[in-house]
């Protein structure tokens, strides 16, 4: 929102997400801490099980591997075009992370030769690529109020009816913790956002701008890494094949929730 407000030109560097912690062999990230918390009251796990996970789940810097919001709005900010092609998703103590850090130095002296500014970025229809992304990846259901005020920020009409169409067409295709198997350390591996946004295709709006200094479908035509379908699943054969996200409306949420 500030980028939007001050229009200067600018580029968002995202953190990335942090590795995943283990524990006896197995991954082990905050949600399953949550879930050994509930499975501690039918006697599933001891109070020492827990302690020993919650010293192993966060083992360093980053968003925490799943997604959640951190992880959601580092991706909806690539997928926005407000951060380099690829980078939203590389880990926070990759030395990939530290190229896309030099990369973005770089890349905003450019953008300041070009006169490129966020105004030229964002607007109804990145906006709308970022909701639609978000509906894929079953992102955080906090992407939606965040959405929301870029939009009301620039004056645009934007309503939860728009994420409520978007979730009856688009599937879920990311099988990420929590709804899926794997972390978005894989989601990276796998192909990360360019290559959800390459399913997507048929969907977005590719005539957006990025920082890059290139529309989203010149972005895309350029990414043509091979996609990990046990992680990101072809928008033909999905995870789900409604949106992992849902608008509810009823006497308690007329207005919708």
């Amino acid at each position: 929102m500030a980028a939007e407000r001050v229009n200067i030109p600018s580029i968002l560097v995202t953190g990335g997400p942090m590795y995943p912690g283990r524990y006896k062999g197995e991954v082990v990230v905050t949600p399953d801490i949550n879930e050994a918390v509930a499975a501690l009251g039918i006697r599933k796990v001891t109070e020492e099980d827990i302690l020993a996970r919650e010293n192993y789940v966060c083992p360093g810097p980053g968003a925490c591997p799943v997604l959640g919001t951190a992880n959601t709005m580092q991706i909806l900010s690539e997928a926005i075009g407000m951060s380099l092609s690829g980078s939203s998703t590389a880990p926070a103590q990759s030395s990939e992370r530290l190229r896309i850090a030099k990369r973005s130095g770089r890349r905003i002296v450019d953008l300041v030769q070009e006169k490129i500014k966020p105004s030229d970025i964002i607007g109804e229809d990145s906006l709308r690529n970022a909701a639609m992304v978000d509906i894929a990846i079953g992102g955080s259901t906090n992407a939606i109020l965040h959405i929301l005020t870029f939009a009301n920020e620039l004056a645009i009409g934007f309503d939860l009816e728009i994420f409520d169409q978007y979730s009856r067409k688009i599937p879920c295709i990311c099988n990420v913790k929590p709804n899926g198997e794997y972390t978005v350390v894989d989601l990276h591996s796998a192909g990360g956002v360019p290559a959800i946004m390459r399913e997507l295709k048929s969907f977005l709006h590719l005539d957006c701008l990025t920082v890059d200094g290139k529309t989203l479908k010149e972005n895309l035509s350029n990414s043509k890494e091979e996609v990990d379908r046990k992680v990101i699943y072809s928008v033909n054969q999905p995870l789900n094949k409604e949106g992992g996200l849902a608008i509810l409306k009823g006497n308690l949420a007329p207005n919708g929730s």
